[in-house]
Formats: C-alpha cells, sequence, structure tokens
C-alpha cells in the first residue's frame, strides 16, 4: 500500500491528469510506474483480506500471483485478479460454449468475455477498449497456438515476457485515463519523444524499484520465511510485527489515499 501510495500521489495521478505539461520519458516512466501502482495497491487490499479472513477461520483463495512474470496474456490472467479471471471464465466463458465447438467459436466466447469483464469496470468506452485489447491478444494467441507450456516455448522467454509486459502496460493507459481523447492525447505524447527530462523524484524512483522487486523474488521465499518464522524464539515473534508495523506507520504518507479498486 505504501508503494502504491507514494508512486500514485507523487507521481502518477499528476502524469496522466495532464500528460502535456511532462516530457516522453515521463509518460512512459507513468505507464510502468501505474502498472506497479495497481498491483501493489490491489494486491495490499487482497493481502488484508486474506488475512483477516484466516484470523476468522476463513481460507481465501491467492488472488495475485506474480502476474508481470507471465509470457503470455493467457498466462497473465491466470496469475492477475485470479478470482475475477476463475468468475468470467465458469460464469461467461464456459456457458458461451468455451473450446467445444472449434476455433471460430471460441475466438468469438473470449472477445465476449473479454468485452463483458471491461465492461463490468465501469460503462466508459476506455474500459471496452481496454477489454477489447486483451480479447484481441487472447484470441490471437489462440490461433498462433501460443498458449500453454508447450506454446510458450514457441518465443525466447525474454521475447514473450517484454511483449506481454509492454501490452498489459499499454492497455493500462485506457484503463487509468479519464476518457478516450485523454488516452489517445497521452499516446500522442508518449510516442513524441520530444523531451527526455525526468521528474520524478528519487523518493518515488526507490518506491518504483522496490515495487517491482515484488516480481522477480523467488515463489519460495515467503514459505521459506514462514518456515523461519514458526522456529523463531518468542521475544523475535514479538519485535519483527512491533518494527514492521512501526516502519508502516512512518514510511506511511499523510492522509487517507484513495484506494483503485473502491471505484469497482
Amino acid at each position: 500500500m505504501i508503494v502504491a501510495n507514494y508512486l500514485s500521489t507523487g507521481f502518477v495521478d499528476d502524469v496522466f491528469q495532464n500528460p502535456t505539461a511532462y516530457s516522453s520519458a515521463d509518460l512512459w516512466l507513468a505507464m510502468y510506474g501505474y502498472a506497479l501502482q495497481i498491483y501493489c495497491d490491489f494486491s495490499a487490499y487482497t493481502d488484508i483480506a486474506i488475512g483477516v479472513a484466516n484470523l476468522l477461520g476463513y481460507r481465501f483463495p491467492q488472488n495475485f500471483n506474480q502476474p508481470y512474470r507471465a509470457l503470455s496474456i493467457q498466462d497473465f490472467w491466470r496469475r492477475w485478479h485470479i478470482t475475477l479471471s476463475s468468475w468470467l471464465r465458469d460464469y461467461l466463458y464456459k456457458p458461451l460454449g468455451g473450446s467445444h465447438y472449434g476455433i471460430a467459436w471460441t475466438c468469438f466466447a473470449l472477445m465476449v468475455t473479454m468485452l463483458l469483464g471491461g465492461l463490468w469496470h465501469g460503462a466508459s468506452w476506455n474500459f471496452v477498449i481496454w477489454g477489447a485489447m486483451h480479447g484481441v491478444a487472447l484470441v490471437v494467441e489462440r490461433l498462433l497456438g501460443l498458449t500453454g507450456k508447450d506454446g510458450a516455448r514457441r518465443l525466447p522467454p525474454v521475447i514473450a515476457w517484454l511483449v506481454t509486459f509492454h501490452f498489459v502496460c499499454f492497455a493500462w493507459i485506457f484503463f487509468r485515463s479519464q476518457t478516450l481523447d485523454a488516452a489517445l492525447n497521452y499516446l500522442r505524447v508518449m510516442f513524441s519523444f520530444q523531451s527526455l527530462a525526468v521528474t520524478m523524484t528519487p523518493l518515488v524512483a526507490l518506491m518504483f524499484v522496490f515495487g517491482a522487486l515484488t516480481q522477480i523474488i523467488p515463489d519460495r521465499t515467503q514459505e521459506r520465511a514462514e518456515v523461519w518464522y514458526d522456529r523463531a524464539s518468542l521475544t523475535v515473534k514479538i519485535a519483527i510485527p512491533v518494527i514492521v508495523i512501526w516502519l508502516i506507520a512512518v514510511a506511511s504518507p499523510d492522509g487517507v489515499p484513495p484506494f483503485i479498486y473502491f471505484q469497482f
């Protein structure tokens, strides 16, 4: 939450609010910054919900799995907002026929599912375009045979990751912008390369790097940390939460920052 809040209030919001006042470099950084912001923001609140549920004896499913490590759009949706992805699959894609009626119908079902997934976020052309972009990407991957583990091997992992990550980031521009004109204006300025000056502060840059590092932490790190914590002394078990809570209190920005998914 702290990473997301600093990215939002310290850089991303201002750039998206008035893109013409910033350089092309700032707009590129703001695009990546928003990708990290929306992940850190939503994943943090999901972790809070999962943690509180555990305290009450409920086991909630995992909702994020380092989505920016995905090697395809299909892989991305298996890692991003997993509960929504599962709902779209079970209550839209499969009832529409899924992959049971040939490739043409499969592509149709994918497009309808993602278009409705976009509309679920709001009645706006931006959300429709965002959903349509992901639908088209899923269709292209299916037609080119790039889905599944075997399909992922058809492209070098680095190329597959670069294409997937940047596609997701470009789509976020439409998701974040208030209007379609604002999104198109943002893209126009971003690709003009008129100026490469950067206004991001060192603190925001630090949060940017910290947020990016969350995507490359080895999968078993948390499990190992839990095992170590379980075996630690009572003094350590008390000291660590106190220190972490203190650091959060000190590092948190003033006020109550906005929660992105509250609007949905």
